[in-house]
Order: C-alpha cells, then sequence, then structure tokens
C-alpha cells in the first residue's frame, strides 16, 4: 500500500512539470486558513489548483508528514473525507477533464449513482448526479427500467443521437425499474446488452430524483443544462424526432 501511494505521487509530482495550474471556478470561503480566498482543491492556498494540491491530499490520505495551510480545500467532493479520490478529481479538474471543483447546485445533486456504463465518463462507479454536471455540458436524464416496453423503443434513439452529438452534451440513463416495479438490475443490465447501450447509465437506491423532476410515467427524461436549470421534461415514450428536437434547444439554452 504505501509503496503504490508513493509511487503515485512520484508520478503526480512528476506530472507538475507538464501540466498548467488552473484557477478553480469555485471559491470555498469555508475551506482553510485563508477564510474567503481559499478554493476547493487549493490544499496549499497557493491561488491555483495543481498537481501538486493532488500530490498533497495523497500525502494526507497515507498519513505522511504534511502540514497544508488549507487542509480542508482537499475534499472537493464534500464528503467528509479527504482521499484518493479528491486527488483524482484535482487531477482531472488540471487536466481540463472537470470544468469546476467544489460545490454544484443541482436538482438532486446528493442522489448517489451507482454505474452500469460510463465508469470512465463520470469518474468512477459509484458517483453522485452533481459529478455528471463537472463536465460542463448539458444533461438529459432518462428514467427508464429493464422490464419497460416503451423504453426498449426509446434507448436506441438515445443511442443514436449521443453516437452524433456526444461532444455537446451528456446522456446520462437512471435505471429506476425497482421504484416503478418494471425490473430488477439484473432486467436492466440484461437490456443495456441486449440494446448495445453505451452512453452512461445507473441505478438509484431510492425514487428521489422521479419525484424532484416530476417524472409520474415510464419512460421519462428531463433535459437540464449545464449550469442546472431544467429546460424540459417528459413522461411516456418520445419519438426520435421529439428527442431530436428537445435535445437542439437543451444544447442552444446552454450555449
Amino acid at each position: 500500500m504505501k509503496t503504490t501511494l508513493f509511487f503515485a505521487l512520484t508520478v503526480i509530482l512528476l506530472a507538475t512539470a507538464f501540466t498548467p495550474s488552473l484557477t478553480a471556478a469555485h471559491p470555498r470561503p469555508d475551506s482553510g486558513a485563508v477564510a474567503g480566498t481559499s478554493l476547493a482543491g487549493d490544499i496549499d492556498c497557493s491561488g491555483t489548483v495543481n498537481a501538486i494540491d493532488a500530490a498533497l491530499v495523497l500525502q494526507v490520505t497515507a498519513g505522511l508528514p504534511a502540514s497544508p495551510s488549507c487542509l480542508d480545500s482537499g475534499d472537493v467532493n464534500l464528503d467528509g473525507d479527504i482521499d484518493a479520490v479528491d486527488a483524482a478529481l484535482i487531477l482531472q479538474f488540471v487536466a481540463g477533464l472537470l470544468l469546476t471543483l467544489g460545490p454544484i447546485d443541482i436538482v438532486g445533486g446528493d442522489e448517489p449513482l451507482f454505474v452500469y456504463t460510463g465508469a470512465d465518463v463520470l469518474g468512477g462507479s459509484e458517483v453522485t448526479l452533481a459529478d455528471a454536471f463537472r463536465l460542463g455540458k448539458p444533461v438529459v436524464l432518462s428514467f427508464w427500467a429493464g422490464l419497460c416496453p416503451p423504453c426498449r423503443q426509446e434507448m436506441p434513439q438515445f443511442q443514436a443521437l449521443y453516437d452524433e452529438r456526444q461532444s455537446e452534451f451528456l446522456m446520462l440513463g437512471i435505471d429506476v425499474g425497482r421504484f416503478t416495479g418494471l425490473g430488477s438490475q439484473d432486467d436492466a443490465e440484461d437490456l443495456l446488452e441486449e440494446l448495445g447501450i453505451t452512453y452512461p447509465t445507473a441505478y438509484v437506491d431510492s425514487g428521489t430524483l422521479l419525484r424532484e423532476y416530476n417524472i409520474f410515467g415510464m419512460p421519462g427524461a428531463a433535459f437540464v443544462a449545464a449550469d442546472g436549470e431544467v429546460i424540459s421534461t417528459s413522461t411516456g415514450h418520445l419519438s426520435a424526432d421529439d428527442i431530436i428536437d428537445r435535445v437542439l434547444e437543451l444544447i442552444e439554452a446552454s450555449n
């Protein structure tokens, strides 16, 4: 374990020579000794977020000697712990893979997502809904289930559009089968495999998102701008033309 952490620290420190520093987009006035100026991820209070901050987070995680000035800023995902996940998020931000660190105000943003497909896009196998918005793209939330016949018709249409325009929006399928009586997680995984779905999908452990996005039937969808504004929602099967129109409206609203 220690060998792995030392190796990771070495790699991160070497990366600083090749990776530019970026200024975090969300100030964290409650994080660290410099009240009002500390940035999420800026654990050394240098005024920028860079790979050195990730290295310091790993040092703290490993219990190695480290006294960063803005220790609380290391908890970038606000889960109460400073750990390797925070270091990874900092590195993704520095590399330009994430738009921001720190809190993001999204309806249902704290809801945990347990990922079926697209963990590489979402940043892990267990994330929150808010994490999906760190990419800085508008998000289509598609609520589906493994034993939902109209979902079976709709999902390939979402896949086709996502294949064409995934640089412009994030597609995120949320399996709510256990809360609608329309299938288990096994049923959901079977449907994903059968349809060849590759866009990010996940299941949730509560029906909170259905209520918060006012989804009253299956399938359902919410079209959410990059800043969290809900542009439109739908209940029931959408045609291919409807999907295209709503996604284009969403992309335009986010520009």
